[in-house]
């Protein structure tokens, strides 16, 4: 149990930090703010357009669905 806890924990950090990286290579990121702000077109903190929205939860819901029922 105590490897599956610190597996986890490097999980978590090791997708903060990619999260971090593709972030900021946007111009004008900042760090602090609304990062984990939800919704799309004017109201994305980052501009992000509904197809790009999609995509990603198609593609990261398949993801999530794929690792779910491998186990």
């Amino acid at each position: 149990m105590p490897g599956y806890i610190v597996a986890q924990v490097i999980g978590g950090l090791l997708a903060g930090g990619l999260i971090y990286i593709i972030a900021s290579g946007k111009d004008g990121f900042e760090a602090t703010g609304s990062m984990a702000a939800n919704g799309y077109g004017a109201h994305s903190p980052d501009g992000y357009g509904l197809a790009a929205v999609l995509i990603a939860e198609i593609v990261l819901t398949a993801f999530f669905l794929w690792i779910i029922l491998a186990v």
